[in-house]
Parts: C-alpha cells; sequence; structure tokens
C-alpha cells in the first residue's frame, strides 16, 4: 500500500505540491506490519499533498540510523513541502495512533493558504472580478485541515486541481 522511496529523496527538497510521510520499519515486527496497514488507509485522504514511502530499516540502515537517527520501529517521518537541507524532519509521536489522527498530524504540518477575513470590509473589497472565493464561517480558533487541504491542494501552480482563480477564506 505504500510507495519504496528513491536513495536520494532525503537529500532533495520537497519543493513541489507534495510532501513525503516516510515509514522506517523491520519486515519481521507485527507493529510495523500494522502501522504499514494503518498508513495504506490514510493514503486516499492525503492523495495530492503527501507521497508516502516505507524503508526497511534493516536494507537501509545508513539512510535510516546514519542519517536520521530513527532507532524505533516503527517511525514516521514527516518531510512537509519545503523541507530542505539541514532541516530536522518532524516525527510522529504516538505510534499507536489511530488512522484518524495520524492524518490529522499530517494535515496540520502543511502550509496554510487560507486567508483570514476580519471584517465585513474584507468581503466586500472584490480581489478581481475574474475571482472565486471559498467561505468558511468558523467559530474555532484553528481552520480545520480538511478546509486547509483543499486550498493547498488549489494553491500550487503544478497541482492537478490548480486554479489562479480560486481563493478560499475564513469568517470568524
Amino acid at each position: 500500500t505504500c510507495t519504496n522511496l528513491p536513495q536520494d529523496y532525503v537529500a532533495s527538497t520537497s519543493d513541489g505540491p507534495v510532501s513525503w510521510l516516510v515509514l522506517f520499519c523491520v519486515e519481521w515486527a507485527d507493529r510495523c506490519r500494522k502501522f504499514n496497514k494503518t498508513l495504506g488507509e490514510i493514503a486516499p485522504d492525503l492523495q495530492g499533498l503527501y507521497k508516502i514511502g516505507y524503508i526497511d530499516a534493516e536494507e537501509k540502515p545508513e539512510l535510516a540510523y546514519s542519517q536520521l537517527g530513527v532507532r524505533v520501529y516503527p517511525t514516521l517521518l514527516a518531510f512537509p513541502r519545503g523541507f530542505g537541507a539541514g532541516h530536522r524532519p518532524l516525527e510522529y509521536d504516538r505510534p499507536k495512533g489511530s488512522a484518524s489522527k495520524i492524518a490529522s498530524w499530517a494535515l496540520g504540518l502543511l502550509p496554510n493558504r487560507v486567508v483570514q477575513v476580519d471584517s465585513s470590509a474584507d468581503l466586500l473589497r472584490p480581489a478581481s472580478s475574474h475571482h472565486v472565493a471559498v467561505l468558511l464561517f468558523n467559530d474555532k480558533s484553528l481552520t480545520p485541515a480538511g478546509f486547509k487541504a483543499t486550498a493547498l491542494r488549489h494553491a500550487h501552480p503544478r497541482a492537478h486541481h490548480s486554479s489562479k482563480h480560486l481563493h478560499f477564506a475564513e469568517v470568524r
């Protein structure tokens, strides 16, 4: 259910529209097989936002241990979009998390492309006659992950559903 990664994915940055979630495991561990299955379950929800990779740490110890310091399996690392050389990946620190918790964590790492609207004047000011705004009326302190993910899917010019005329805004 998870794709294998090219050997040099760590050396490159993830500046495109897609980030990486990478699961480091060992084949013989039951916990690794279960975690891998859970990642396969959330893969459709993260499609277009994350590529999901699986690395057998016994086959690639120089990558797992030497380069990234992975010592416990399973370990899930995130390389969010814009991740560059010299930065540490982000580690999911709840290995027994449910699929929805893992998805929420991953979506929460993505950049926010939702504009905050603070007054009715902001709503009445047209950005352009050729733009469409998607508004979310929200009484919460954080932007919902699904809305943030949808905005991000449409934000990058190389993304499949990209649109320079579609803007996302949140009214609080």
